[in-house]
């Protein structure tokens, strides 16, 4: 059975504040919005990555599905 959960980051300042303690100007948010340009993917992949770190625990895959 295939299981599929949604974990969404958050692209506000106080969500990235709040969330992964980091501290992030306009002048570097508005870029990542811009998720259609190659040049910013290393920058969201380090982001998903803290925020994976963050929010999924590691029981979510030790449990069966419902």
């Amino acid at each position: 059975m295939l299981r599929y959960e949604r974990y969404d980051v958050e692209l506000a300042q106080t969500w990235l504040e709040k969330t992964l303690n980091m501290k992030v100007s306009p002048s570097e948010l508005d870029p990542l919005c811009t998720i259609d340009d190659p040049k910013r993917a290393q920058t969201m992949l380090e982001l998903g990555r803290k925020a994976a770190a963050v929010r999924i625990a590691e029981e979510a895959f030790l449990s069966d599905p419902p």
